[in-house]
């Protein structure tokens, strides 16, 4: 992914739950992130999920202001009725340093708590 094009529109986010099949969850994530009352979001483009790390997700939505509304509600609350209870999301702008997350994950774990913001890990 390229940070310039397609990682200005990209948000990252913790806090997935696993408790539907991949596609189900990924279609409740462009759900929740179109919904402008629920996350401050636009049209999204793509979701990537599942990825490297458990319970992350990508979501590049069609316009870089989009993605800049939505990590301005940093702390956001996934709900639906297929799930059994509300679920507690983190948003973040997408980084070169997430963008290497796949190659070496403690760095990008070391880097995401470092950073000025709330984000939730889950073992």
């Amino acid at each position: 992914m390229e940070l310039d094009s397609e990682g200005s529109r990209t948000v990252v986010v913790s806090g997935v739950p696993d408790v539907l099949p991949t596609s189900r969850m990924i279609d409740k994530l462009i759900i929740h992130f179109q919904s402008c009352r629920r996350s401050h979001g636009g049209d999204v483009e793509m979701v990537k999920y599942p990825t490297a790390l458990r319970g992350v997700a990508f979501v590049t939505f069609d316009k870089a202001e989009d993605a800049e509304q939505v990590v301005q509600k940093q702390q956001q609350i996934l709900t639906d009725e297929e799930f059994p209870e509300d679920y507690l999301l983190t948003v973040f702008p997408f980084t070169q340093h997430v963008s290497l997350f796949s190659c070496d994950q403690a760095l990008m774990i070391q880097s995401l708590r470092s950073a000025p913001r709330s984000v939730r890990f889950q073992h």
